[in-house]
């Protein structure tokens, strides 16, 4: 669902950013501004869809305790000492 609309949103961008012009031209230069205005909604809306996408599909990783130059035991909990 997400992917078919980040597509739906990439492509309004596209025509809104190719409208621009055509709208300054024959009409006035609020409406080349809309059409930008537009734009940056439609994109601002495809990067929402991707960011929710990529947290689902890839959850952060669990916090494990790690260790560090200045405490590297951190890293051998797990081990047992020899």
């Amino acid at each position: 669902m997400l992917v078919k609309l980040q597509i739906v949103f990439t492509i309004l961008a596209a025509v809104c950013i190719a409208a621009i012009f055509p709208v300054g031209t024959f009409w006035d230069w609020l409406g080349a501004l809309g059409c930008g205005i537009a734009a940056f909604l439609f994109f601002g809306g495809t990067i929402l869809c991707k960011s929710i996408r990529e947290k689902k599909e890839n959850p952060p990783p669990e916090n494990k305790p790690q260790g560090d130059f200045f405490n590297p035991a951190a890293n051998n909990q797990d081990k047992k000492p020899d």
